[in-house]
């Protein structure tokens, strides 16, 4: 379920375990897949944003903060602290997307934007498969025969 690029992946799979479980009366385990399934928003490929974020990026500051000695400041040394910062992190952007500097250890902005327009393509390519399935199979919706398009 993970991995399903579609909803229609998403659905399939997460019926056929659920039946799995029925059929084996695995009862218990059915709180556990409707706990993932409440939050198939966030996990599921199938459901979430090619583009969004793997990390809450406000922590990252945080965590920055935190382990730099940023604790028991008063207002004006936060001030000057958050302001630096803020100057480190904007060059910081600049070299990133200017393919300069490499921030972490995951992949460069660059191989990002591969990896997520390959994700795309690849969804792209899984729903025009389940279209043709559609099709082939006689299940896709389809106009009547007297549809006229202009009215």
């Amino acid at each position: 379920m993970v991995h399903s690029t579609t909803v229609n992946q998403y659905n399939s799979q997460y019926n056929e375990v659920k039946r799995f479980i029925t059929e084996n009366n695995k009862s218990s385990l059915l709180k556990w897949l409707q706990w993932w399934d409440k939050r198939r928003n966030h996990v599921m490929d199938a459901y979430r944003d090619v583009s969004a974020p793997n990390t809450n990026l406000a922590d990252v500051s945080h965590a920055s903060t935190t382990h730099c000695g940023g604790s028991n400041l008063n207002l004006i040394q936060t001030a000057v602290l958050d302001i630096s910062d803020c100057f480190k992190y904007a060059e910081a952007v600049k070299g990133y997307f200017s393919g300069v500097v490499k921030a972490g250890s995951g992949p460069s902005y660059q191989r990002k934007q591969m990896i997520l327009e390959q994700k795309a393509n690849n969804r792209a390519e899984s729903l025009l498969h389940e279209l043709d399935d559609q099709f082939e199979g006689g299940k896709a919706p389809q106009l009547p025969k007297k549809f006229n398009i202009h009215g």
